[in-house]
């Protein structure tokens, strides 16, 4: 009887260091737990900071939008760009220091974009903003091209493809710039012959034996000029909407996480998953066209859909 009694007692502290070991893991587990929320807490307090100040950069170059646009319309949007075009090629003749002949470059290209007919002027505004700050302006520049391509279609009744990476690669495409260059190297060179005190002085011949030089330097200017901020813009912007997304999926499955727990056995089928996903990406980015969405950002499809499928 004795012995029984003692086994007894032995099972029964047994137990209750089992019970000690389970409260202190739950207490481990709740640590954590607790750690976890605090660690997205933080998160989602920087991504609204962050969205905030996208949502102020957007502003501030939206600001004189709709007149840049209007004023992209032939033949003034030609006028503005011989007079730009000639200014700068005068003070990238006489520029005696690196900043003087950067800033002669800048606008130089600035009056080259200002010709392309509907988008033109909206694209010279905003680049004025991004080249100053790149890493500020860079994340908005989608939302900013489309409201460009919007405005053109709205105003000149055009229909261009709401593609705001193609339109950006575009705007450093030296091919089609040195295709405007020349545009406005005929026409300057045109208005200038008008006059005769230019023409006893050559100047037409100089203006344009220039300007020729101009378009065989056009690879080397774009590239120290325009170029890194174009790309820092789409890289800035493919990253925001990726963050956006995953984002946008982790708040979900914290919303749902008590629905989650109590439906262990149900997994999302593929086409549920793909609806899910395509209804988020649409209401992100209601004014992109989404053809341009998925074939812009394809390289972050897979990313999303591991996110939807495994967590």
């Amino acid at each position: 009887m004795t012995d029984e009694y003692d086994n007894d007692e032995i099972e029964l502290e047994d137990d209750e260091i089992d019970l000690d070991d389970d409260e202190d893991i739950a207490h481990e587990v709740g640590e954590n737990e607790g750690l976890d929320e605090d660690v997205e807490d933080d998160q989602q307090q920087d991504e609204v900071s962050d969205e905030e100040e996208h949502q102020k950069a957007y502003a501030e170059i939206m600001g004189d939008m709709a007149y840049a646009v209007a004023s992209s319309i032939p033949p003034l949007s030609l006028a503005v760009a011989v007079s730009e075009v000639a200014k700068a090629a005068w003070d990238l003749l006489n520029a005696k220091s690196r900043a003087e002949s950067s800033q002669a470059k800048f606008q130089l290209l600035m009056g080259i974009i200002c010709v392309i007919p509907g988008i033109g002027g909206g694209f010279r505004l905003a680049f004025k903003s991004l080249i100053r700050k790149p890493q500020f302006y860079g994340p908005v520049m989608f939302d900013v091209v489309v409201a460009i391509l919007e405005e053109a279609n709205r105003c000149f009744k055009m229909d261009l493809p709401l593609n705001p990476e193609k339109y950006l690669a575009q705007m450093i495409d030296v091919p089609v710039l040195q295709a405007y260059l020349d545009d406005v190297r005929v026409k300057s060179v045109s208005e200038l012959s008008e006059y005769t005190a230019a023409r006893w002085l050559g100047l037409p011949e100089k203006l344009d034996e220039f300007l020729l030089d101009v378009s065989g330097q056009l690879t080397t200017i774009i590239e120290d000029i325009l170029a890194p901020a174009v790309r820092i813009a789409i890289e800035r912007c493919i990253m925001r909407r990726k963050n956006s997304a995953t984002t946008s999926n982790v708040t979900s499955k914290n919303t749902n996480s008590g629905s989650t727990k109590n439906n262990k056995g149900s997994t999302p089928t593929v086409t549920k998953s793909r609806g899910n996903l395509t209804a988020r990406i649409k209401s992100q980015f209601n004014n992109i066209n989404m053809n341009f969405v998925i074939g812009g950002v394809g390289e972050h499809i897979a990313d999303y859909y591991c996110l939807e499928e495994l967590g």
